[in-house]
């Protein structure tokens, strides 16, 4: 199970990250996002961390600005394009998410049909939310959506469950999903200021959940 952290900022944030084991990162590309970063920084970042996998965060955003990004990652980066993914953090049609012919991380709703996963070409990891799959314990509606979740995907579709630092992972949840992922968003419960890690806090949270894992969980 590997580990992903949105909301990277800067080199020295990824620099620290990869100390502790991290090689997935997510840019957020959203404008009123305290992580947003610019374009700029981002070709810093990627010209000497070329190994890495990187994901480019984004809602509600216009689809020519989508696009200008995709151009941009393909011709002014050293990234390959299965290093890269377009990751949609509001409610969006997989038809739409589609259209990018790019791999993409899709957040899971029930809002939207996701039984489109079935025929999705460039889909490459279906995104859950922890909290809201306690929601779907408390409903009573957990088992019959992962059942049909596992149906619908692809043998090459990861599943990711987004976690919170202030809280520990469901062992339930991670133990009946098997996500291949982790996702974790940098925000003010391990920043010492603003874009300030607190980078004790960091491995403290980190090391726990790598310990409760390891204790179990594969």
């Amino acid at each position: 199970m590997e580990i992903k952290i949105n909301g990277v900022y800067s080199n020295e944030v990824v620099t620290f990250l990869k100390s502790l084991g991290v090689n997935n990162f997510g840019f957020d590309l959203r404008p009123t996002s305290f992580n947003f970063v610019q374009l700029h920084i981002i070709q810093d970042i990627v010209k000497v961390n070329p190994n890495c996998t990187f994901t480019f965060l984004f809602q509600n955003e216009k689809d020519f600005v989508i696009k200008e990004l995709v151009n941009f990652v393909c011709h002014e980066t050293p990234l390959q394009k299965e290093q890269v993914l377009l990751e949609f953090t509001d409610i969006h049609d997989i038809d739409s998410c589609e259209s990018f012919e790019m791999n993409y991380i899709w957040h899971f709703s029930d809002l939207t049909n996701y039984r489109k996963i079935l025929h999705a070409k460039y889909l490459r990891v279906i995104s859950l939310s922890q909290n809201h799959m306690q929601d779907y314990q408390e409903k009573q509606q957990f088992f019959p959506l992962l059942k049909e979740l596992y149906e619908l995907k692809r043998p090459s579709n990861l599943l990711d469950l987004r976690i919170n630092w202030t809280e520990a992972p469901g062992e339930s949840i991670i133990d009946f999903i098997k996500p291949n992922l982790l996702t974790l968003e940098i925000d003010n419960s391990v920043q010492s200021s603003y874009r300030q890690l607190d980078n004790q806090i960091i491995q403290i949270h980190l090391s726990h959940i790598k310990e409760m894992l390891s204790g179990g969980v594969a």
